[in-house]
């Protein structure tokens, strides 16, 4: 897993950048992605092992020292086996993640699918799904392809007043295939 900080903006970091520093947390595991929760200062892991997803949470600055105890770890539940995920990130006790589809379409563009979009909280300290629902953020988008997940702290004066957000990818119409990014954010949580 890399993890780099460039000098400047726009700087261009590649996996040989001396910004870049390599870090293997869970070596022997692959598909490894981070999110930071700047509520907490807390990193959450996401890695397989074996074929087997796992999450393990970190104290941010001993994951940064390198020192790779984690907090938790999570196996990933089972209602997350068959939709297709699309993201996660972590914000105190919870881990949350979303999973979904594009819409489809008919060749006149009529829509033939409602939206499987869904965001899960999942307890750090249980392993257990806490809530799992339907999210029509963004229902009116066309095409609406569930993207990510990201926290934002509007004020850091007051971090714990926090929002999630969950980005989307959207076009015009069937015929164009320029991208358009929509974020939309739930500020009432778990």
């Amino acid at each position: 897993m890399l993890v780099g900080v460039g000098d400047a903006n726009g700087t261009v970091l590649r996996p040989d950048s001396a910004q870049v520093t390599r870090f293997t947390p869970v070596p022997g595991s692959d598909h490894n992605t981070v999110a930071i929760d700047p509520v907490t200062n807390r990193i959450a892991h996401r890695h397989r092992v074996g074929g087997t997803w796992k999450y393990s949470l970190y104290d941010l600055a001993t994951f940064k020292a390198g020192t790779f105890t984690p907090l938790a770890t999570l196996t990933q539940p089972a209602v997350l086996t068959g939709p297709t995920f699309q993201g996660y990130t972590s914000m105190g006790q919870y881990l949350y993640t979303l999973d979904g589809t594009a819409y489809t379409y008919d060749a006149d563009g009529n829509r033939t699918s409602t939206s499987n979009t869904y965001v899960t909280s999942i307890d750090w300290n249980t392993g257990t799904v806490y809530e799992r629902r339907l999210s029509k953020a963004g229902e009116s988008l066309f095409y609406r392809e569930p993207e990510g997940l990201a926290v934002q702290i509007p004020d850091m004066s007051t971090p714990a007043v926090a929002r999630l957000h969950l980005g989307f990818g959207s076009e015009e119409s069937l015929t164009q295939t320029d991208k358009k990014a929509s974020f939309y954010y739930k500020d009432l949580l778990v």
